[in-house]
C-alpha cells in the first residue's frame, strides 16, 4: 500500500484553528435561531434554546478537554488534530457559551424559578469561561505567567466538566431520572462526559504508576 493510499485512509479534516471557531459559533447561532423561529420566546423555546447550545458548547469543550489524554493513550491523525487544534477548540467554546448559550440561562432565569445553589454554580462556571477565553490570546496569557495560566485553566477545565457533568445527570437541573426517557435525551451526553474524565484518570494513573516506580528504585539503589 502507497503512501497516498495510507493517506486516504487517515482522518482528514479541512477544519483547524480559526475555522473551527467560526464553525462553533456558526453551529451555536443555527441552534439559536432555529428554536426561537419555532417558538418564539416563550417557555419551550427558551427551554430549547437553552438545551442546544449548551449540548453544542459541551461537544466542543469535551474535544478540547479529551486532546491531550487521547493522543498519550491512543494516538492517531484525529487526536493529533484534536491536540493540535486544542486551543481553538476552547476559543470556539468559549463564544459558544458567552455569546449563544450565556443569554439562554439569563431568560430562563427570568422565566423559571432556578435553586440558589444552582444558578451559584453555574455562575462561577461563566465567570471561568470568560477568564479563560481571555486568557487564550498571547497577550494576556503573557501578562498572568505560565503558572497562573496553568492553575487558571487547569481548574476551569475540571470545574467546567463538572458542571456539565451534574447538568445532565438523571434528577437532576431538572432531568428525569433514570428511565427511557433519560436515556435517550441525555445518556449519551452524559457517558461522553464520564469517559472523557475516564481518559483523563488512566493518564494520572500512568503518571503515578512512574512516579511509584521511580521512588521504588531509587530505594532499591540506596539500600
Amino acid at each position: 500500500m502507497n503512501e497516498n493510499s495510507n493517506a486516504a485512509f487517515s482522518f482528514q479534516l479541512n477544519l483547524s484553528k480559526w475555522n473551527i471557531v467560526y464553525t462553533a459559533i456558526a453551529i451555536s447561532a443555527v441552534l439559536t435561531v432555529i428554536p426561537l423561529a419555532m417558538y418564539g420566546i416563550e417557555k419551550q423555546g427558551i427551554v430549547n434554546w437553552l438545551d442546544a447550545t449548551g449540548r453544542a458548547g459541551m461537544i466542543t469543550f469535551t474535544a478540547a478537554f479529551i486532546a491531550s489524554p487521547l493522543h498519550k493513550l491512543f494516538p492517531n491523525s484525529f487526536s493529533r488534530w484534536l491536540l493540535k487544534n486544542r486551543r481553538f477548540l476552547g476559543i470556539g467554546f468559549g463564544f459558544q457559551h458567552l455569546i449563544f448559550h450565556l443569554p439562554a440561562v439569563i431568560w430562563f432565569l427570568i422565566i423559571a424559578k432556578v435553586p440558589l445553589d444552582a444558578m451559584i454554580t453555574g455562575g462561577l462556571g461563566f465567570i471561568l469561561v470568560i477568564f479563560m477565553l481571555i486568557t487564550s490570546f498571547n497577550a494576556p496569557a503573557k501578562w498572568i505567567g505560565a503558572r497562573n495560566w496553568k492553575i487558571l485553566h487547569t481548574t476551569g477545565m475540571f470545574y467546567l466538566m463538572y458542571v456539565f457533568i451534574i447538568s445532565f445527570y438523571p434528577g437532576i437541573s431538572g432531568n428525569p431520572s433514570l428511565n427511557q426517557t433519560y436515556l435517550t435525551n441525555y445518556g449519551l451526553f452524559e457517558l461522553t462526559l464520564l469517559v472523557a474524565v475516564f481518559l483523563r484518570i488512566m493518564i494520572f494513573a500512568r503518571k503515578m504508576k512512574r512516579v511509584i516506580s521511580k521512588q521504588t528504585s531509587e530505594q532499591q539503589i540506596r539500600s
